[in-house]
């Protein structure tokens, strides 16, 4: 979506309780995105402020709200290319989710990269060789272990968590 298709977007408020991500969010009211345990939407920022992405969960148990809330405040080593979540907010009408940075539009969603990959269009210049798979694998391995090795598990590995 580009910024001026984002502008035209109606935009929707979401009050927050106390002691969460400030006293609102402002999100656009179409979601990008979701799955079995959300939707995600677009924050936009303001001045410098680059636009972020939020996701609200719905029908999620307190564990998982638990879960958001230890997770944002996890210490990830710096060289570790993981889009997290960074603000925990829970709204007053019972909601919860959390606002993170969105995937930059030079990265391809891994499950896009597989259609590439798998294409016998004759319009694709240059599919990736084998060498190029193995160091995305051997990439995916590295940052899965990392977040092994701190104690965590991430249950939620699929071909939409993923983007190169």
């Amino acid at each position: 979506m580009t910024p001026k298709e984002q502008k035209r977007k109606k935009t929707v408020v979401l009050e927050l309780a106390d002691g969460t991500a400030g006293k609102s969010l402002r999100i656009i009211s179409e979601p990008i995105g979701g799955g079995k345990q959300g939707d995600v939407y677009i924050k936009r920022g303001r001045g410098k402020t680059p636009d972020q992405a939020v996701k609200i969960f719905h029908h999620c148990s307190a564990e998982a709200e638990e879960a958001i809330k230890t997770l944002v405040g996890a210490k990830f080593p710096k060289d570790v290319p993981i889009c997290r979540p960074k603000k925990y907010f829970h709204t007053k009408d019972g909601r919860f989710g959390y606002v993170m940075d969105l995937i930059g539009e030079d990265f391809v969603q891994y499950k896009e990269l597989l259609s590439y990959l798998t294409a016998r269009d004759e319009n694709v210049d240059k599919l990736p060789n084998l060498s190029i798979l193995c160091r995305i694998c051997y990439g995916l391995a590295e940052i899965i272990q990392c977040i092994h090795d701190m104690g965590w598990v991430f249950p939620d590995l699929s071909e939409n968590n993923f983007a190169f």
